[in-house]
C-alpha cells in the first residue's frame, strides 16, 4: 500500500440534513451536495516511515499529527498513553490495515 492509510469517524451533519424542510430554500438556490451532510473527523492514519533510521516503518499518527504509535516487526507498540476506547479504536484500525495489505499473521 502506497502513500498514508487514513481511518475517518463520520457522524451525521443534522444542520445541514437534506430530508429536513428548512433546508429546502439551502437546497433550491444551492443545490444537493451529500458531502455537506456528513461530518468527517481523522482518527488515525499510517504512513510509512521512509527517511529515518528507526526500526520502526509505519507510523501511526492521531487526528492532530502526534505520534501515537509504531508497527515494530509483527506487532504494534503504543507511544502516547490513550484511554481504553481510543486504543482499543486503534488496535482495530491497524488490524484491519493489516487484514486489508494481506499481512495479518495467525497466531497459534
Amino acid at each position: 500500500m502506497r502513500g498514508t492509510c487514513r481511518f475517518w469517524h463520520y457522524t451525521r451533519n443534522l444542520a445541514a440534513n437534506a430530508l429536513d424542510p428548512a433546508n429546502e430554500a439551502r437546497m433550491l438556490k444551492y443545490g444537493y451536495h451529500a458531502d455537506s451532510e456528513w461530518n468527517r473527523e481523522l482518527l488515525f492514519a499510517a504512513k510509512k516511515n521512509l527517511f529515518g533510521r528507526r526500526k520502526e516503518n509505519v507510523e501511526w499518527r492521531d487526528g492532530d499529527g502526534r505520534v501515537v504509535a509504531a508497527e515494530v516487526g509483527d506487532g504494534l507498540k503504543l507511544v502516547e498513553t490513550m484511554g481504553r476506547k481510543r486504543r482499543d479504536v486503534l488496535i482495530t484500525c491497524w488490524a484491519v490495515r493489516k487484514w486489508v495489505l494481506g499481512t495479518l499473521a495467525e497466531r497459534e
